[in-house]
């Protein structure tokens, strides 16, 4: 059976993937971030006056700032020579 054009793809690489030119991302505005946390609390109904939630915008805009930050890897490859499936390397 034929592989299928997508398969044959992901089996012919043989090669390091070129490196990323992209910039790295800009540190999260946690400023900006914990105003639009206000916002959102406060259009939602939330009384930010109250103690219990007095200091949530800051948590919320560090908690997505940590969530949305990606974190660097070097992904490994190696030559794909004699494999069909999925190969899993541990430790």
């Amino acid at each position: 059976m034929p592989a299928r054009p997508e398969t044959a793809r992901l089996h012919s690489v043989d090669r390091a993937p070129a490196p990323s030119t992209s910039p790295p991302s800009p540190a999260p505005d946690l400023v900006r971030a914990e105003e639009g946390a206000r916002t959102l609390l406060a259009a939602l109904g939330a009384d930010l006056q109250d103690e219990s939630l007095r200091d949530t915008p800051r948590r919320v805009a560090r908690a997505l700032a940590e969530l949305l930050t990606p974190v660097p890897f070097e992904a490994t490859t190696f030559p794909n020579v004699g494999y069909d499936e999925l190969v899993v390397a541990r430790s």
